[in-house]
């Protein structure tokens, strides 16, 4: 007859760090995972306050919070994101979901943190580039109700602010010029169905052209669904106003020496 799983080594097997609080904040239980992830042995941190190793600029928000919690002033929702201290000095970044014993029938305060150090790494190397880059970078929804990155060089180039695209993520359509309008509008739709982008459209009002820009864009697949589309925004004004310049110099040469050559079969012509 096959026996029951035990419950406690089906819990060291995950990979999540799985803790249980009590209403104090000291440690009752974690799993084995809290070793791989943080270097600590479980046994060492039982009996231990649970915030003592979180980073100081983290701490007073984390106990906050977690008092909210526990008084029924709280339902956290959404995963909390902070620092916390490893075996060996360093800094770990988890995401952590708090489940109230309401929700478990476990006496205490289930943790279940996700080791994202790799994550918030990438995500402020971006931050970092996108600060110091001319071009607008973004990132929205699918279906793009939704703005879900855009750093500041947005307004330079489109003149809206990246509180005005969060409020409303279509606001960068008005400034596009009428007659661009559905060939950009055909290829967020492209975009949204998977398909890799690459256009130059204008900026401006029907009364004339303030801007040439160029926008490739690439959608951003997850489990074979489109997740979220990606790409960024570059003032090529500059560009164009020298190849219409060249153009312009082309047709003065063009003239020039037409007249010239005219002017040479003429005389040729007199001589013989």
């Amino acid at each position: 007859m096959a026996t029951s799983p035990d419950r406690e080594a089906l819990l060291d097997l995950a990979g999540d760090k799985i803790a249980v609080l009590d209403a104090d904040g000291i440690y009752r239980y974690l799993n084995a995972s809290v070793a791989d992830m943080l270097g600590f042995e479980p046994a060492a941190l039982v009996g231990t306050d649970a915030f003592a190793h979180v980073h100081p600029d983290d701490e007073a928000r984390l106990r906050e919070t977690f008092v909210q919690v526990v008084s029924g002033d709280l339902q956290l929702e959404a995963p909390i994101e902070y620092r916390y201290r490893t075996a060996e000095g360093g800094w770990v970044w988890l995401r952590t979901r708090v489940h109230p014993p309401e929700e478990t029938g476990i006496d205490g305060y289930v943790l279940t943190s996700l080791d994202i150090t790799a994550e918030v790494e990438s995500r402020h190397r971006l931050e970092t580039i996108a600060s110091v880059s001319s071009d607008a970078l973004w990132m929205f929804s699918a279906e793009w109700d939704e703005l879900l990155f855009v750093n500041d060089a947005v307004e330079d180039i489109f003149g809206v602010s990246p509180a005005a695209l969060e409020r409303q993520p279509g606001r960068f359509l008005d400034v596009v010029h009428p007659d661009d309008r559905p060939y950009v509008e055909g290829a967020m739709r492209r975009l949204s169905k998977g398909e890799s982008t690459f256009i130059d459209y204008r900026l401006g009002s029907a009364d004339g052209v303030t801007k040439w820009v160029r926008v490739p864009g690439e959608p951003v697949i997850e489990n074979g669904d489109v997740a979220a589309v990606a790409g960024f925004a570059r003032d090529v004004t500059e560009e164009y106003r020298r190849e219409r310049q060249l153009a312009v110099m082309d047709n003065l040469l063009r003239h020039t020496i037409r007249n010239d050559m005219n002017i040479v079969d003429g005389t040729a012509e007199r001589i013989a």
